[in-house]
């Protein structure tokens, strides 16, 4: 920068530095100050008196402390030499406190026209300006750790709130029950491990439910009811899909769609109706047991003179009513101790037995039966262990299911009779390749007096549950157009 004469620069020197809000002094080519403004003077607290004329370094380094003399001294020299600026921030002990006092120094060679070099030398006080950074700083730092702490707090907080979320999603999928939800869009939003069973995949998330899986009209009833009048619901049904009973419940939600509860109550249904054929059949068993011997009684008196009349009767036409009249009391009787086979607190002699050996010591009765008809006996024995079991019993349970197999086969039918063992039990099969047991009397297999045969009695499989159950043993149906299986279950 370059000024032209004293004069001028000592004008603007008067008009625009004296009264500046910065520190500004006028350094000759010695290094001694030429002019110093007011605000230079209240920064290092002296009088323009005691600088002018005096060493630039001198009179401002004791204030700065220790070293300050002669690195003022070199940077005045050096800015003078070279012509390069200067700038830097110091820190002065100001007053007799030794307040510190933060500077802002800018050194900075002027030139004089033809005359040598000055220096002008510009301070500005940045103490607020520091003390201010240093609380902003300060701040920011309080401001930063309190950021930090609050997120740690949030990442711990979403932590557990993640973990609680896992535990309640590990708690829903190790229930056995469905459980799922769905919107007030009627879509999937959720659903558990046990779902899966009934048809939803991870596909159905977002899907309308009746795409993934209600069987049932009823079931479809009941959750329009619960979504329109935001009502609890509770409701079984049978489902056509999977052939299941299911019990539903029910729930609102409140983002108005619904929270499903879905057990599968199918065995319990097949409990049920097996103990109430249990009952009833118990009932007949009493029956049977209470009238049975009555019966069979006077029957026994009547047949007996009906042999004596035959014995003196010489009219061969009369003798063949005789012998007809007891072929029909022998048939009554036959059913009525059928009939008392049903009773619930018949004796049974249990030994140690293996089934193997009473199916062996029926076989020659059994092919010869099926030869007479032209039918066929097939028997493969597993290696079973030993049971607890009334031989003469399970004679009679294997006699009726045999010949029931040979009744519903035709001509060059097989009956298989199969034993093998699955788990802790041994199981007796005899199964045939009919033509299967009619769908309206499935349902009541094992009821007295319920049979598909034109000429039969209806007692043969009812004598064989009440066997079983005197066993302890269970009996399974598989029944369909390629024929039936009996599997007698016996617990060892």
């Amino acid at each position: 920068m370059t000024v032209n004469g004293e004069n001028t620069i000592d004008a603007v020197f008067e008009i625009m530095v004296k009264h500046a809000s910065v520190g500004i002094a006028l350094v000759d080519d010695q290094g001694k100050y030429c002019k110093v403004n007011l605000h230079w003077l209240s920064i290092f607290e002296t009088a323009e008196e005691k600088l002018i004329g005096q060493p630039f370094g001198k009179l401002t380094s004791p204030c700065m402390g220790d070293g300050w003399q002669e690195a003022l001294t070199a940077y005045c020299r050096q800015v003078l030499t070279t012509g390069i600026p200067f700038s830097y921030r110091g820190l002065m002990l100001s007053g007799q406190q030794r307040s510190p006092k933060y500077l802002d120094w800018e050194l900075q060679r002027i030139e004089q026209g033809t005359r040598k070099s000055a220096l002008l030398v510009t301070v500005i006080d940045v103490t607020d300006h520091m003390s201010l950074q240093r609380e902003m700083s300060s701040a920011c730092d309080i401001l930063e750790q309190e950021v930090a702490e609050r997120t740690s707090q949030l990442a711990q907080a979403f932590a557990g709130l993640a973990a609680a979320e896992r535990q309640m999603r590990d708690l829903l999928d190790s229930i056995t029950d469905a459980i799922y939800t769905i919107d007030s869009k009627w879509c999937v939003t959720y659903y558990n491990s046990a779902s899966e069973r009934f048809g939803l995949t991870k596909e159905f998330i977002g899907a309308e439910v009746d795409d993934c899986f209600y069987p049932n009209p009823l079931f479809e009833e009941h959750l329009r009811r619960a979504m329109k009048d935001r009502v609890a619901v509770h409701c079984e049904g049978y489902a056509q899909k999977g052939q299941r009973w299911l019990a539903l419940h029910i729930y609102p939600t409140k983002d108005g769609g619904l929270s499903i509860y879905c057990r599968d109550i199918h065995k319990d249904k097949l409990w049920e109706q097996e103990a109430s054929r249990l009952d009833r059949m118990n009932l007949v068993g009493q029956i049977a047991a209470s009238i049975g011997h009555e019966v069979r009684n006077p029957m026994t008196t009547v047949r007996g003179f009906l042999q004596l009349l035959d014995r003196k009767e010489t009219n061969d036409k009369t003798r063949e009513y005789y012998h007809l009249m007891i072929d029909e009391l022998d048939r009554a009787n036959q059913i009525i101790s059928e009939f008392l086979s049903l009773a619930q607190n018949k004796l049974v002699k249990l030994r140690t037995g293996n089934l193997n050996h009473v199916i062996q010591a029926l076989e020659p009765m059994f092919k010869a039966q099926a030869t007479r008809h032209m039918k066929n006996i097939v028997i493969n024995l597993g290696d079973i262990p030993s049971i607890e079991l009334d031989e003469k019993e399970i004679r009679q349970l294997l006699l009726n299911l045999v010949s029931n197999g040979l009744d519903a086969v035709p001509a060059n039918g097989n009956v298989l009779i199969t034993t093998f063992t699955e788990g802790d039990q041994v199981v007796l099969s005899v199964a045939d390749n009919g033509c299967g047991i009619p769908e309206e009397v499935q349902e009541r297999i094992g009821m007295p007096f319920v049979t598909s045969k034109e000429d039969g009695i209806g007692l043969g499989l009812s004598v064989c549950y009440s066997i079983a159950r005197r066993h302890k043993a269970t009996i399974d149906v598989q029944t369909g157009a390629a024929g039936t299986e009996f599997k007698v279950r016996f617990t060892t």
